[in-house]
């Protein structure tokens, strides 16, 4: 599988780029049309990213799943996280990040 980041650098640093989530679905969408009708599915992550993956399910013609997952929340921040963890038990750290944090491992168990 091969991934890639979409990116548009003038939307850097900016808050309050879209109207609402169905508009960032509708631009996201249409940086992906290369995968309509593809043999791709959407897996979007509730409750944010159901409205976005809805918009991106009906745009593409894709297949759509949830994704449940738990955020890991940074000490301090409770709305950014470092990584997530599955049901299962499953656990993805963003490794930089809890890297310039400084995270220990006490603190990431916790």
């Amino acid at each position: 599988m091969t991934s890639s980041i979409i990116e548009n650098p003038g939307l850097r640093n900016q808050t309050r780029v879209f109207q609402d989530r169905e508009e960032a679905g509708v631009y996201l969408a249409k940086a992906l049309e290369e995968l309509r009708g593809q043999d791709a599915i959407i897996l979007a992550i509730p409750s944010g990213g159901v409205p976005i993956g809805l918009v991106l399910k009906s745009y593409l013609q894709l297949p759509f799943d949830l994704l449940i997952i738990r955020k890991i929340p940074i000490p301090g921040n409770p709305e950014a996280g470092f990584g997530a963890l599955s049901f299962e038990g499953d656990m993805v750290l963003n490794e930089g990040l809890v890297h310039r944090l400084r995270l220990t491992t006490k603190e990431i168990e916790e």
